[in-house]
């Protein structure tokens, strides 16, 4: 049981539908439930809606699975022949976990071992929070679980991609045809999605560590979309940082982190879905007329730095262009 965050529907490679919804318990730590195509129809989203906020859904006849993911490898609920849902239940504890998100008072359930347990009414981006040394310490025992730290980026890791594309309508990977961007699923899209990928060296003052800030991250730390930054202010070269992740770096923000699964020896050890505290007021240099473009996603856009850092035209476009599933 817990307050739903997001709904995101999906399909398989094999066509199969889903649909994942986040949940945040009264701890604060948040969890994944994926309910398959046989239980889809009695997740009734009408009455999802009309409930009122903050809407608590309870599952029956769940079971733990590890998801094994891009960028991390986490616990997970999924639903079985059995499951039910029921939203804003009429059940004592339903009622008091509603109540505790209505006033802001959620416990914080310590995960690391060797922390202080007990009730505590904080703010969401107050608990659970560790150092960078706490982080790199109790790397095993705390996989799957999400804390948050109190960090600034101190630097960018070159010869990464800073953006991905994936198909607007599915989470599957697209590539570009004669006649526009396709997954395989949906054909002659006019554009991808543009999602945020940066990779950076972030410390506190205990420790250093790599970190990867993921799409929402990343427009909570400088306040512009993926989609704006390449296609207003020009930045489109993918291995190029844009000016405006400069200016972030030093700038001491609360990180929501998880631990990313490690695929090679030079991945990042943390993943940063969300950047709490934003203060920073960044703007990208707008583009010079010569940079101006229509949403036509086929033309080429240059790379123009407001710093002149050095910087290489590339087109922003091309055929069998890197997707997510390949960081």
């Amino acid at each position: 049981m817990g307050k739903i965050e997001d709904t995101i529907p999906g399909t398989t490679k094999k066509g199969k539908q889903y649909l994942r919804i986040k949940l945040t318990d009264i701890s604060g730590s948040t969890i994944d439930v994926t309910l398959w195509e046989e239980v889809l129809p009695r997740f009734d989203r009408q009455a999802m809606l009309s409930a009122e906020e903050p809407v608590v859904a309870a599952f029956t006849s769940l079971k733990v699975t590890i998801f094994k993911g891009h960028t991390s490898e986490k616990l997970q609920l999924s639903s079985t022949p059995a499951t039910h849902i029921y939203f804003n239940p009429t059940v004592d504890s339903a009622i008091e976990t509603r109540n505790r998100f209505k006033d802001g008072t959620q416990l914080l359930l310590t995960a690391t071992p060797g922390h202080e347990s007990h009730e505590r009414h904080l703010r969401t981006e107050d608990r659970n929070k560790r150092t960078i040394s706490e982080l790199l310490e109790h790397q095993k025992e705390n996989q799957g679980q999400t804390f948050n730290c109190k960090a600034s980026i101190t630097t960018y890791i070159k010869g990464r991609p800073w953006y991905y594309t994936m198909c607007p309508q599915c989470p599957r990977k697209i590539i570009q045809t004669k006649r526009g961007w396709s997954c395989g699923s949906h054909q002659n899209l006019p554009e991808p999605k543009f999602m945020y990928c940066v990779t950076a060296t972030i410390a506190d003052n205990t420790a250093p560590t790599t970190a990867t800030f993921f799409d929402e991250a990343t427009v909570g730390l400088i306040d512009i979309q993926c989609r704006d930054m390449i296609l207003q202010h020009g930045f489109a070269d993918r291995y190029e940082t844009p000016e405006p992740l400069y200016q972030a770096i030093g700038k001491e923000v609360t990180m929501q982190v998880q631990y990313a699964r490690a695929s090679t020896a030079n991945s990042s050890l943390l993943s940063v879905n969300k950047v709490f505290n934003n203060t920073l007021n960044i703007t990208a240099t707008p583009p010079s007329p010569t940079q101006q473009t229509t949403p036509a996603v086929n033309k080429k856009l240059a790379l123009e730095s407001t710093e002149n850092r050095p910087s290489a035209k590339r087109q922003l476009y091309q055929s069998g262009i890197p997707s997510y599933s390949n960081y």
